[in-house]
């Protein structure tokens, strides 16, 4: 009888903790927006911040960690499921290229991402995803797969097709070029 009262005590402590969180991210939205509808200044600086360039996924959840705990911290117990697609990069030939590399695929190869990640920059024939190991990769010469700006992509999901035969890759991690070799 006392363990049912103590994990019923568990329980709600753990929901109070999360609506704790939600309102308070909700309250940080809300000033933020408040204080862009009233004033162009903050208007522009949230657009140039947010619009205009990749945001740093892994420092912000590194704040939030260090300040509200796990965002996953109530659902530790949820089996983790497996991606039905689980694909590495297979290229016939690879050459340093610039400040990356270069690698020579099949013509309209479908390109699965290295690592699992968020889509930070989608431009004309490329992307530019930011692992959860807060490296940023290139993929440049492909056509945009089946996903938008800021979702989240499992290691191995494609995320879209060559335009002819190369693609080429640059990884960065706080905007240092690094070694291509540790991720292929």
């Amino acid at each position: 009888m006392n363990h049912k009262i103590k994990k019923k005590y568990v329980l709600k402590k753990s929901v109070k903790i999360a609506l704790s969180k939600l309102l308070i991210i909700i309250i940080i939205f809300l000033i933020g927006m408040i204080l862009t509808k009233n004033n162009d200044y903050n208007r522009n600086i949230i657009k140039e911040k947010l619009f205009e360039r990749n945001i740093p996924f892994q420092k912000i959840k590194g704040i939030y960690e260090k300040y509200f705990g796990n965002v996953l911290s109530i659902s530790k117990e949820i089996k983790k499921t497996e991606p039905v697609f689980k694909e590495t990069i297979q290229y016939i030939k690879k050459e340093p290229k610039e400040d990356g590399i270069k690698l020579q695929v099949e013509d309209n190869y479908l390109v699965p991402s290295i690592e699992s990640g968020i889509i930070i920059n989608i431009k004309e024939n490329s992307i530019i995803m930011e692992q959860v190991d807060g490296v940023e990769v290139t993929y440049k010469n492909i056509e945009k797969g089946d996903f938008s700006l800021y979702d989240y992509i499992e290691k191995g999901e494609i995320i879209g097709k060559v335009i002819n035969d190369e693609l080429f890759l640059t990884f960065q991690k706080n905007g240092e070029i690094i070694n291509y070799q540790d991720y292929l």
